[in-house]
């Protein structure tokens, strides 16, 4: 696991209309953020792990809802990391 106090992830509930969008921040910094070489990219404590283009959800242990993932397929996701100069 990587640790930051600065990881978060956000759903869109309507593509059509980003501000009904919810936001979740890591609650433990140590679990923010995993590349599992079995699983794949994982987010908190294996609560949003990404495996072969599908999502799965366990618990919301690490971050706040984000709401429901279950098993689903993702449309797109990126990964940003913000350096100071």
């Amino acid at each position: 696991f990587g640790t930051t106090k600065d990881s978060f992830i956000f759903s869109f509930k309507n593509k059509e209309n980003v501000e009904e969008n919810i936001l979740s921040r890591a609650k433990y910094e140590e679990y923010a953020i995993c590349n599992d070489s079995n699983f794949g990219s994982a987010f908190g404590c294996y609560e949003f792990v990404l495996c072969g283009g599908d999502n799965m959800g366990a618990e919301t242990v690490c971050y706040g809802s984000v709401g429901e993932f279950s098993k689903s397929s993702v449309e797109e996701y990126e990964v940003f990391q913000i350096m100071n100069n």
